[in-house]
């Protein structure tokens, strides 16, 4: 049996339109923090961040504003 048959998490997610979405998100990011160590998703973190990073010095090489 899994937590989407039990009555009650039924009930509650027919109540109002905002449990539903709720829930939806819930379940989103449960499965993504189950996979979260799963060599790819460590990878994909770490080029996302090294793509992200200035280059050092990259601060001083602009122009000044003044």
């Amino acid at each position: 049996m899994c937590v989407e048959d039990l009555p009650e998490l039924q009930r509650w997610i027919e109540k109002d339109p905002r449990n539903a979405v709720a829930y939806n998100k819930y379940r989103h990011w449960s499965t993504v923090g189950r996979s979260s160590s799963a060599p790819e998703f460590v990878i994909g973190r770490r080029d996302a961040l090294e793509d992200s990073a200035e280059p050092a010095g990259a601060m001083s090489a602009k122009p000044s504003l003044r």
